[in-house]
């Protein structure tokens, strides 16, 4: 396998382009696109972006890939029913290519390594946020910090409220 970093085609961009050879001489290029997360609702834009990059770059035998920190089961359905590979740093791996015979297949962890019990979700979601709109909402002075995600906390302990 041959590997390039930051690799630009004909003025398209690509995080990596690695390279798949069979004894036979045939290979096969997959186009890799690197996030730090990913969710499911976003596959499909990604891939039409990495394969519109990959037709403009005229790199024909490219299967797009996408790689993560972590892609949870939902994102892994989604990117192989869209005909791409995937890859996470907890060992999730699909690729796959008929030109090569090529089916590589993984199961790593069922969980984001990196978000332990009690850290915040990367989103807008859950009881830290209602609470924190529910402070937003009943008081008018700023809360800031720890104190506006802490379940039993008086917020508004200015006018006497509890939120």
């Amino acid at each position: 396998m041959q590997a390039e970093l930051n690799v630009e085609r004909r003025g398209v961009e690509f995080d990596e382009l690695a390279t798949l050879s069979a004894p036979d001489g045939s290979h096969v290029v997959l186009a890799i696109e690197a996030e730090r997360s990913l969710v499911a609702r976003d596959v499909p834009y990604l891939l039409e972006q990495l394969r519109v990059r990959i037709a403009r770059a005229a790199v024909p035998s490219a299967v797009p890939m996408l790689v993560a920190r972590y892609l949870p089961a939902s994102v892994q359905e989604r990117v192989a029913d869209h005909d791409a590979a995937y890859a996470d740093a907890t060992g999730n791996v699909r690729v796959a290519s008929e030109r090569l015979a090529l089916f590589i297949r993984n199961v790593g962890a069922d969980h984001d390594l990196w978000r332990g019990r009690g850290r915040p979700r990367g989103s807008l979601k859950g009881a830290p946020t209602a609470r924190v709109v529910r402070a937003l909402v009943d008081c008018s002075a700023a809360v800031r910090g720890p104190r506006a995600t802490s379940p039993g906390n008086d917020l508004c302990c200015r006018r006497g409220q509890y939120c």
